[in-house]
């Protein structure tokens, strides 16, 4: 069975045509949330993947995909990418993408704050999304689905291309010359694996309209933010040198060594070591002390309860 991780914004429609296809395939999917500008800054991602590029999706088999209708097709099922249909499935993702989506991303993205408005270029939306949902409504006066007689990757597409429309803008006197395309998004809406990824659906009662001043409250965080990594990269925190390592430990070699140890550490505690170019490492140790430690190295010298004793470390252990 295929598993992977998606690497995604929380809530973003055109990953849910990937997520739903996996839950009808029972694909184990990984969800990992997409920061922009830090998830696509790690080298470790930009070996794999475009910059700037959402979703993205990489298998347990080491497969990178980062483009959503391919994901979509990994992920899913026979039935999904339409049987001997394939073409006709491959047609209705390509019309979403290119048909339906810039247009409602044009009308709904102002009134969610993410974009600027433009009157002109809204007017020109609406027109070109009145002219697909004629089409979608005589075809589908015909039929349940689609593509076939059954849910394929086509009307989850569709329904994720259409869904931001539905929700936000379009509301009941809009979508009443439509009723067969209604019929069909309820169907989708209410699927049990649309629900699981997108959660109950509702149509707009009141459109979103686009205001003006939440959007400049919006965009001067996201310019404060930026204007904060720019200037972290102009004036980068001091590096401070590295931390000596302490000396590595390695095993007693000598037997007489050994057992002198075990006697000594009976009752003397090892406290420190500390190095010195003419003897190596000097081990420092405090008497009348039950506790010890074994820190394995090479005597060079007779063990003396004198307060400390020479080690010797080889280069090769360090």
């Amino acid at each position: 069975m295929v598993s992977g991780t998606l690497y995604t914004p929380e809530g973003y429609h055109r990953s849910w045509r990937a997520q739903i296809a996996a839950q009808f395939s029972g694909a184990t999917l990984n969800i990992v949330n997409f920061v922009p500008g830090v998830t696509d800054s790690d080298k470790s991602f930009l070996d794999k993947f475009p910059p700037a590029t959402v979703p993205v999706f990489e298998a347990n088999d080491g497969t990178c995909l980062f483009d959503v209708n391919a994901i979509a097709y990994f992920l899913g099922t026979d039935q999904l990418r339409g049987w001997k249909n394939t073409h006709l499935v491959t047609q209705w993702v390509n019309y979403a993408d290119n048909s339906i989506l810039p247009s409602v991303a044009t009308w709904v993205y102002p009134c969610l704050g993410i974009t600027q408005f433009n009157k002109q270029n809204t007017e020109k939306a609406k027109t070109c999304i009145a002219s697909v949902l004629k089409f979608l409504n005589e075809q589908l006066s015909k039929i349940t689905f689609l593509v076939g007689d059954r849910l394929s990757q086509a009307d989850i597409t569709v329904f994720t291309a259409l869904h931001l429309l539905f929700t936000h803008v379009y509301e009941e006197k809009d979508r009443k010359p439509y009723p067969h395309v209604v019929r069909w998004y309820t169907t989708i809406a209410n699927q049990p694996e649309v629900l699981k990824v997108v959660g109950p659906s509702s149509f707009c009662i009141k459109a979103a309209q686009f205001d003006a001043k939440k959007y400049a409250e919006l965009h001067k965080k996201v310019l404060r933010l930026s204007n904060r990594k720019k200037q972290r990269k102009k004036n980068p925190s001091p590096k401070f040198p590295p931390k000596k390592k302490s000396p590595k430990m390695m095993t007693m070699r000598t037997t007489n060594v050994q057992n002198q140890v075990k006697i000594l550490l009976r009752t003397f505690l090892l406290e420190s070591l500390i190095w010195t170019p003419s003897k190596g490492y000097t081990a420092i140790w405090i008497s009348k002390k039950r506790q010890y430690r074994i820190f394995g190295a090479i005597l060079t010298q007779k063990l003396t309860l004198s307060g400390s004793v020479n080690i010797c470390i080889p280069k090769s252990s360090l």
